[in-house]
């Protein structure tokens, strides 16, 4: 079952085009990771499948439904969009409580659970004006999930949280999806996170869409390299090229060199000490979610992206 599609979905401002035919799918129980630098269009396309803004072209199908003319749809969604308002001058238990009561949850329950599940019940008597950003982010989180959402969308959902914080939630969204089915819609610049949570991954250039990847097809695009760690790269190189016939390689800061041809180590090893090289290491390993990212949107060197585990 489809919980989400888009059909040709655009936003222009100004006559200026930041998000260009979006066609986007998302099915019961997946997770689906976009990923962009900072004016992508992440967050436009969000807040259009949500209706907070209106597309310019295109639209959005949601349950199989058009949410324009079944507005009740929306009680099946729990949305965080990246500066979400609260009452600040109420605690984070009483926001909680006038949420749970305008979705008609009956169970007060309810909002001592989700304080919980996002560390917040100890602050549950602090006015949110007091809040950290990261414990806003939580609060905005938790807010999201007090209804049981079928589907939940997160932007940006893991900035300002410690590293605990950040597994702990990552341990929840997996929970929603292996024990209830919901479909999750988050976005990121952590690549590392959505690297770990991911089973459908999109990424978004300049308003594009320009790739979707299943879990199994983005572990096979990351590939696999035999990483070096020498005293002159150089050298090593000069080997690497003119006697070893080796072209598929990158030298990286420190001494480092990574080799994508395939490639016999200990005869590497042996060229390099008959040419003088010191190995100090030699490890066999696989690009990560960043490296792929960067190498399909050649932005490189003005991205300031997390780098992936």
């Amino acid at each position: 079952m489809y919980v989400l599609r888009t059909f040709g979905l655009t936003k222009l401002y100004q006559n200026k085009q930041v998000v260009k035919n979006i066609d986007m799918t998302i099915k019961k129980g997946e997770i689906y990771g976009l990923i962009g630098r900072n004016g992508a269009g992440k967050t436009t396309t969000l807040k259009m499948i949500l209706h907070l803004i209106k597309p310019s072209r295109g639209k959005v199908e949601l349950f199989g439904k058009n949410p324009a003319k079944h507005q009740s749809i929306f009680e099946r969604i729990g949305s965080f969009i990246s500066a979400s308002t609260f009452y600040h001058n109420l605690t984070a238990e009483e926001n909680l409580e006038i949420h749970r009561r305008l979705m008609g949850i009956t169970s007060k329950k309810r909002t001592e659970e989700m304080l919980k599940k996002l560390n917040l019940f100890q602050y549950k008597d602090k006015k949110v004006e007091d809040f950290s950003i990261g414990m806003k982010q939580r609060l905005g989180i938790a807010r999201s999930m007090l209804h049981y959402p079928e589907f939940l969308i997160l932007d940006e959902p893991t900035n300002g949280l410690d590293p605990q914080v950040m597994k702990e939630l990552r341990q929840t969204l997996m929970k929603l999806v292996n024990n209830y089915e919901v479909a999750i819609l988050l976005s990121s610049h952590i690549l590392s996170e959505i690297d770990h949570l991911s089973s459908v991954l999109g990424i978004i250039h300049n308003g594009n869409l320009i790739e979707e990847l299943n879990y199994e097809a983005l572990q096979e695009k990351k590939k696999r390299y035999l990483q070096l760690s020498v005293n002159d790269v150089n050298k090593a190189s000069f080997i690497l090229e003119n006697e070893m016939e080796i072209s598929e390689y990158v030298v990286c800061n420190g001494g480092m060199i990574k080799i994508y041809n395939r490639v016999d180590a200990a005869k590497l090893n042996a060229r390099m000490v008959e040419g003088s090289v010191e190995v100090y290491e030699m490890i066999n390993a696989r690009d990560s979610l960043e490296n792929y990212f960067l190498s399909i949107t050649e932005e490189g060197d003005h991205l300031d992206y997390y780098p992936a585990d």
